[in-house]
């Protein structure tokens, strides 16, 4: 999820352990202990199409003093892992993260995928982005 300068990494995908934590800024240097989102799927054998969904939290955005502190914001920050109550140091990689993270208006979603070795055996960067529109509750697609 990006805001302006500001990002962070909800997750990978593909391997098959569902584990870590968020990536704040982007910069975490082991990318095994971010968050993973377990196995990607195909929508068929053979069709070479394959689907992963992903739930975004409220609170699963880049740190803002826009964001909401309140006994609300606490039940959003349950673990996914664990269903149990958790506060930001559990869910982002930072020591002393405070709890101000949330989605807002036109945050944009972006999404990487790399193929490691394509049809003519070159690896393969595609990305696609979508941006929150806060005022519908819709992920508009560009």
């Amino acid at each position: 999820v990006i805001r302006g300068s500001n990002e962070v990494i909800l997750g990978y995908a593909g391997s098959p352990a569902v584990a870590g934590s968020i990536d704040v800024g982007g910069d975490n240097p082991t990318p095994a202990s971010i968050r993973n989102f377990g196995p990607i799927s195909e929508i068929a054998p053979d069709a070479g199409i394959y689907e992963l969904d992903v739930t975004i939290a409220f609170t699963d955005g880049p740190a803002s003093t826009t964001c909401p502190n309140s006994s609300i914001y606490d039940v959003l920050l349950l673990q996914a892992n664990t269903g149990a109550p958790g506060n930001a140091e559990d869910r982002f990689d930072l020591t002393g993260a405070s709890e101000d993270y949330c989605i807002l208006q036109g945050d944009i979603l972006q999404v990487e995928y790399t193929d490691p070795a394509d049809a003519s055996g070159d690896v393969n960067t595609v990305t696609d982005s979508a941006t929150f529109d806060l005022r519908n509750g819709v992920l508009q697609s560009n």
